[in-house]
């Protein structure tokens, strides 16, 4: 735990190195005050306990159930912060290993960090369940938002104050093409330009089943 306090802490005077005049809308220093705007105007959504539990999402609240994906998050967040990365992919040999599960459960588990903002983005996109998972309500499929169609700020989802949450609402029958796109890579990098998230979490299709991993990665 000393560890994962002093990483913040390490993070939180980055930030401020990085932007000594800022101030956030809630009093963090480091955080610029138009990344806070964006993040209060997503869309909020509160999931249903039941629901998630049903769907084996047992992050929201620290239990005992939780405490094996605690773990796993504290690690990813002490190796990130170590190595100074910012992006992670959550991916599987094959479908049925729990990768979506996975991610997930890491990004509402980051949702009980305030300090920390967490993206998620759902990628395997020839099979989305994520919104099924967390019960999302119906929104913009994150294909459109990907492509410029609809602006993230219409179409990501926000729990708590510091999870942002895009999902695929449909199957694409050719998912390699919005992976490669140019507009995809343009669009993924203004959003982390733009929202300043601490940590942004891909969630993958399964690494044997076709090339769509690949082609992300």
């Amino acid at each position: 735990m000393e560890r994962l306090q002093e990483a913040l802490q390490k993070a939180r005077q980055k930030r401020n190195e990085n932007d000594p005049g800022h101030e956030s809308i809630s009093g963090k220093p480091g955080r610029p005050q138009s990344a806070d705007v964006l993040w209060k105007n997503l869309t909020a959504f509160q999931p249903d306990a039941a629901h998630l539990e049903r769907n084996r999402i047992v992050t929201g609240h620290a239990n005992k159930v939780s405490a094996s994906f605690d773990i796993l998050r504290t690690k990813i967040m002490l190796t990130m912060q170590k190595n100074n990365w910012k992006r992670i992919a959550i991916t599987s040999p094959t479908v049925g290993c729990g990768a979506s599960t996975t991610a997930c459960n890491l990004a509402l588990g980051f949702g009980r960090q305030p300090d920390v903002r967490t993206c998620l983005f759902e990628f395997d996109l020839r099979k989305p369940s994520i919104a099924d998972k967390l019960g999302l309500p119906d929104g913009a499929d994150i294909a459109d938002m990907l492509t410029g169609k609809v602006p993230y700020a219409d179409q990501g989802l926000r729990y708590k104050d510091n999870v942002a949450i895009s999902a695929a609402r449909q199957r694409n029958a050719d998912p390699t093409a919005i992976m490669v796109n140019r507009d995809t890579h343009q669009t993924l990098e203004q959003i982390e330009r733009t929202y300043d998230p601490d940590i942004t979490i891909f969630a993958l299709p399964p690494l044997l089943s076709s090339d769509n991993a690949r082609a992300f990665l």
